[in-house]
């Protein structure tokens, strides 16, 4: 169906936020995304899956949803149906008011737990290669769809005259790259390790054997606080960039890992103490994932104990600039809100580098061998004969040496 078009609503003439958290936990039962055939089918939680949203509305009433979610990853078609649930359904509607959200005002994003529910991928190919299973489960995708665009709806109704503000920080000795060789020939590489050189070094692990693989990162963790006129904390929104799998794909339990443990342990924190205005507040703590790619979190055995160590490294850092005040450190960021929505086809386009030369995207999707073998946290009982780091095959002209 065709999502209608959006409706902003009348400016309030002041910066509004809201937000609303809701549980997204399948019934057991359902195979994990994420680890592919060897991953496993769920019989339980150790955490609950959440949805998080964090709406944003500036003074002429342009608003965004920005949304998290513990999923290993997002279909398009289930932020499409999103979308146009909120715009077409009565009792989302009497929650938005005068707002018709479009398309391009919504935000949806995976934190890339491995122990979500996987069969609510609208891509054939993820809907077949993604979960231990294949097939595409309608009930579990309708439930999703149905219970983050309440989550939507709830903080648009929830909007209230707010600030926001930023601020950055690092955090060593909880993120590592997985794939040295592959980072190292990435011209930009010797630049970050460089700027990482204050970094702590890694422990050489088998998987892990270079050091340098504690500082092939990008270790900055974003926070944005989102706080009502009267100081009360609305939201916070934390950003960081690591694959969240230091829980093993043995594990046959739901769980929301590592960045599903920041979101709760800052929450039940912020909500034990009063807020700057001295009344007391459940604030929403939505936790996005950044441009991951072989970054991972700093594990020894993939257990509960590594979620709960490296969970509470990032939250050191972030919760106690969120208690204090925002003069300190934080840099107001609350303004104007603006939007785009865009389909671009990313087959045979040209790339122009002037350090790489020129050279053409692929037609087809091409799988690199974590596809078969697994990655460093998460290998399969392939072969490593045949599929292991660094291995070329033939020779496809722009797209260099590939193996089918």
């Amino acid at each position: 169906d065709t999502i209608p078009a959006r409706h902003l609503a009348a400016g309030s003439g002041s910066f509004r936020a809201g937000a609303a958290r809701i549980d997204i936990t399948p019934i057991p039962g359902i195979a994990m995304g994420g680890h592919s055939i060897i991953g496993q089918v769920g019989r339980g939680y150790w955490s609950r899956l959440h949805a998080r949203a964090v709406y944003l509305e500036d003074a002429k009433g342009r608003g965004i949803a920005l949304v998290q979610a513990d999923l290993w990853s997002i279909a398009g078609g289930l932020s499409d149906r999103v979308a146009y649930l909120l715009a077409t359904q009565p009792d989302l509607l009497a929650k938005l008011g005068d707002r018709r959200l479009g398309r391009e005002q919504i935000v949806l994003a995976a934190t890339h737990t491995h122990h979500s529910p996987g069969l609510f991928s609208t891509d054939p190919f993820f809907a077949t290669f993604s979960a231990p299973e294949s097939g595409f489960d309608e009930h579990l995708f309708e439930f999703l769809a149905q219970r983050i665009a309440w989550a939507v709806a709830e903080a648009v109704e929830r909007a209230r005259p707010a600030q926001v503000y930023e601020r950055q920080a690092r955090v060593a000795g909880a993120f590592r790259n997985r794939s040295m060789p592959a980072f190292r020939a990435d011209p930009e590489a010797a630049d970050i390790l460089a700027s990482n050189a204050d970094l702590p070094p890694c422990e050489p692990r088998p998987d892990y054997p270079d050091p340098e693989a504690c500082r092939g990162i990008d270790p900055r963790v974003v926070t944005l606080r989102v706080e009502s006129a009267s100081g009360g904390l609305i939201a916070a929104i934390v950003v960081f960039a690591a694959h969240p799998t230091l829980v093993s794909h043995l594990s046959t339990v739901y769980s929301a890992d590592l960045h599903g443990a920041v979101a709760v342990d800052l929450e039940r924190s912020l909500a034990a103490a009063p807020g700057p205005d001295g009344t007391p507040g459940a604030p929403v703590v939505a936790v996005f994932n950044g441009a991951e790619g072989d970054v991972s979190g700093v594990w020894t055995g993939q257990t509960r104990e590594d979620v709960l160590r490296v969970a509470g490294a990032i939250v050191d850092r972030v919760e106690p600039p969120l208690r204090g005040s925002p003069t300190q450190g934080w840099r107001r960021v609350d303004g104007d809100v603006a939007f785009r929505f865009e389909r671009v086809d990313l087959r045979g386009q040209r790339v122009d580098d002037p350090r790489l030369g020129s050279g053409y995207t692929a037609w087809i999707p091409m799988p690199g061998r974590a596809t078969i073998e697994g990655a460093e946290d998460g290998r399969s009982h392939a072969p490593r004969c045949l599929f292991r780091e660094g291995k070329r095959g033939l020779d496809l002209g722009p797209q260099g040496t590939k193996v089918g």
